[in-house]
């Protein structure tokens, strides 16, 4: 009967139409490419940060905590941070609510240059270490956990765990982070991280364990979005429990960022 022969494509034609009127999503891309374009991504914000420069504030709160939560010490430290062309310059300007003294800020500036030094070698490069790189990212396997919604932008949610073998391998540091898993929250349109959620796997043993342990790691990290193209981190929360030595240990951090603002780069001496 050739008066059937256009039925196939008749009904194809209807289902597309069917799809577009009752909003049918595309099709999701898989958790690797969302990972490929979050590398590209940090390819052009390492590049972007070379080129221009931000000021800051960030406030340190941590707190020891005794078996029942309640605290026991408490440390603060507010900071102005200045990047000019992906270098960072830290100021102490006030600790424990107090302006602090020329040595404590010598102190200060040793202990957050030593920190800087610390993890631009763990990840095998000069310079400073930027909170998201490739070197990070593939430290980990990744699974597509669907999408959400964050600050009102679409984000794809991602689960990570780390890669079989790094539990035990390389520096303290780097056994920590093969024992960390959780989520991302990654936007939909710029590819950029909006949030961590992670979790100590297993405990992580120093000596073992005679020198020191730890036995719980919650960690949350939110970033946001200044601008297109431009993310920034916006707080970091942490607990912490384990032993140290002979004595039980439990730390609650919290940092917080604002007042972000661009700094123009002094221009080259000829």
């Amino acid at each position: 009967m050739t008066g059937c022969r256009g039925g196939p494509v008749f009904l194809a034609g209807l289902l597309v139409l069917a799809a577009r009127v009752h909003g049918e999503a595309p099709a999701l891309p898989s958790a690797s490419d969302i990972v490929e374009r979050m590398v590209a991504e940090s390819r052009v914000a390492a590049g972007r940060q070379r080129s221009s420069g931000m000021a800051y504030t960030r406030r340190t709160v941590i707190e020891e905590l005794d078996a029942h939560a309640a605290v026991r010490d408490r440390k603060t430290r507010e900071h102005a941070v200045t990047i000019l062309g992906g270098r960072t310059r830290t100021v102490l300007v006030r600790l424990d609510g107090k302006a602090p003294s020329s040595v404590e800020r010598g102190a200060d500036r040793e202990r957050e240059a030593e920190h800087r030094r610390n993890a631009s070698n763990r990840r095998g490069r000069k310079g400073e270490p930027d909170f998201l790189d490739e070197s990070l990212l593939r430290r980990f396997d990744y699974e597509l956990a669907g999408e959400d919604s964050v600050a009102g932008r679409r984000v794809y949610v991602l689960r990570f765990e780390p890669k079989p073998g790094d539990a035990d391998a390389g520096e303290i540091a780097d056994r920590l982070l093969g024992r960390l898993h959780g989520r991302l929250w990654v936007d939909a349109d710029e590819f950029e991280l909006v949030r961590v959620e992670s979790h100590l796997k297993s405990p992580l043993t120093i000596l073992g364990g005679l020198a020191a342990s730890l036995t719980r790691i919650d960690l949350v990290v939110e970033r946001a979005r200044l601008e297109p193209g431009l993310w920034i981190n916006r707080r970091l929360s942490s607990y912490a429990e384990g032993r140290k030595a002979l004595s039980n240990l439990r730390i609650r951090m919290e940092i917080e960022q604002d007042g972000f603002r661009a700094v123009p780069l002094m221009p080259a001496v000829p």
